[in-house]
């Protein structure tokens, strides 16, 4: 049987294909399982990329004419363009190839329950094949060999009405299970749906926007997916902040922003003039809009010639076992969006992971560039989970802010405040180093103790926190984002 070069019901653009390629050939990915499903069949990959290519809404349009043999494919996009499910998923998977590939998934897992099992290609291409066989048997100079090559024609014929009947019946099949196929496409997409916002939510909370490339959107997504706890703690990441972009901006002056450099996006206002001469080409416009839609465009980056007005940060990170689930899920949301801050307003930043010992990090130094989402993905998902001596996290801050990039930086310390270290040493190390420090204090209704008294009492702001909200309100911490 002849590998499917063309597309069965639209025709796919090779941009498309590379997008669906790249989804397709991850093993980690639902796609690539679910091209698997039947990773002998041609027909069934490409009917994949078109539903891929459909979601994903560029480069993908219907054929003028179908062949019989691939009515079952026609028959089942019309049952999805039937659904608001499909619309709905289509509009927010536009030109964003991670969430495409999750609904195509979802989508094509129904379909392919419903087929009938073995290959499903067009028995008109296998039609040259038997026409040669014929030719050959034809031009036999023995006995022998016309005997066998009549035997190869037989089982070309065979093939041929196999395939036949075959697609007869996947058409059939979606004819007589359309109700129970709609029934089904409407669950999957919905759930589909549902999977897509929570990564896109974690992907905003680690700031995998402009610039992040899709590969690596498509390896953070896949790490997100496998941790129902990340998903959680980056859905709050990304309230998180949006709440400190807001507090920031009603701050800022409306002074005028300067070129500093180049990067990859898609801001048309910002695109360099090579970029916006391949708009101007017919033949380069469609690939200067899919680069825009992939945020791979090169385009000027900007900002603000106001001076830096405030010092650098260090986030010290309770991970002791009592902090373990929603609480370590807050903290971390919190630390991301401290990271935002300090990379917006170009501040030196840096990370203690503290429980009975420490794990210190300088994560970010203006003049060295913003480190990747990976490495941000890489921090939230730490924990060590011994117990809590927020005297030696202390200690360890300070030792950072010994570096020419950190010196005089304010503390911040997500803590439920649960020590065994010595709390009157601690206070006195940043006394003596005329320390500003902010406090989150996870474990609002467990008491307030002498200790954590003497915690709040020379904190610059204090905020509490109860991690079992539902819904926390990002509100109360507008006093920290404005630090």
């Amino acid at each position: 049987m002849k590998p499917l070069d063309k597309d069965l019901t639209h025709d796919v653009t090779r941009w498309t294909r590379n997008m669906f390629r790249d989804n397709a050939s991850e093993r980690t990915t639902a796609l690539a399982e679910t091209v698997a499903a039947r990773a002998a069949d041609p027909a069934w990959s490409t009917f994949t990329r078109e539903v891929f290519g459909r979601m994903y809404g560029i480069g993908c349009k219907p054929k003028s004419e179908v062949a019989t043999a691939h009515e079952w494919a026609s028959k089942a996009h019309a049952l999805c363009d039937e659904l608001p499910e499909w619309r709905a998923m289509k509009s927010s998977a536009y030109a964003d190839d991670v969430m495409a590939g999750i609904a195509s998934a979802a989508v094509c897992n129904v379909i392919e329950q419903r087929l009938p099992k073995g290959a499903l290609c067009d028995p008109d291409g296998e039609q040259e094949t038997l026409q040669q066989l014929r030719e050959m048997q034809g031009e036999a100079s023995t006995a022998s060999e016309t005997k066998k090559i009549g035997a190869a024609v037989r089982r070309q014929e065979k093939l041929i009405n196999t395939l036949a009947a075959r697609a007869e019946a996947a058409s059939d099949a979606m004819d007589a299970k359309g109700a129970d196929i709609r029934s089904a496409l409407r669950v999957a997409l919905a759930e589909a749906k549902a999977t897509s916002d929570q990564l896109g939510e974690g992907l905003v909370g680690l700031g995998a926007g402009d610039g992040t490339s899709a590969v690596e959107r498509r390896a953070l997504a896949n790490r997100i997916a496998l941790s129902a706890s990340l998903k959680r703690m980056l859905a709050l990441a990304g309230r998180m902040r949006i709440s400190a972009r807001k507090r920031q901006a009603s701050k800022k002056s409306n002074s005028p922003q300067e070129i500093v450099s180049v990067e990859t996006g898609g801001d048309l206002s910002r695109l360099v003039p090579s970029e916006l001469a391949m708009i101007a080409g017919e033949r380069t416009r469609t690939l200067a809009f899919a680069r825009m839609l992939e945020r791979n465009a090169v385009q000027y980056s900007l900002e603000g010639k106001d001076p830096q007005e405030r010092g650098p940060i260090v986030v010290c990170v309770d991970e002791s076992g009592s902090m373990e689930g929603e609480r370590n899920e807050c903290a971390k949301a919190v630390m991301l969006a401290m990271i935002e801050i300090a990379i917006k307003q170009k501040r030196a930043l840096g990370v203690v992971h503290f429980s009975s010992s420490c794990v210190p990090f300088v994560l970010y130094e203006p003049h060295l560039g913003a480190p990747s989402p990976s490495v941000l993905m890489d921090h939230a998902e730490m924990f060590l989970n011994r117990g809590t001596n927020i005297e030696a996290a202390i200690t360890s801050g300070i030792q950072l802010m010994q570096g020419k990039s950190l010196r005089r930086a304010s503390l911040v310390l997500l803590t439920d405040a649960e020590t065994q270290g010595d709390m009157d040493a601690a206070l006195r190390m940043v006394a003596l180093h005329e320390i500003d420090y902010h406090v989150v204090d996870f474990a609002p209704g467990a008491g307030m103790g002498v200790e954590k008294q003497a915690l709040k009492a020379g904190a610059e702001t204090w905020t509490d926190f109860d991690a079992r909200e539902k819904t926390p309100d990002t509100k109360r911490f507008e006093n920290l984002f404005s630090m």
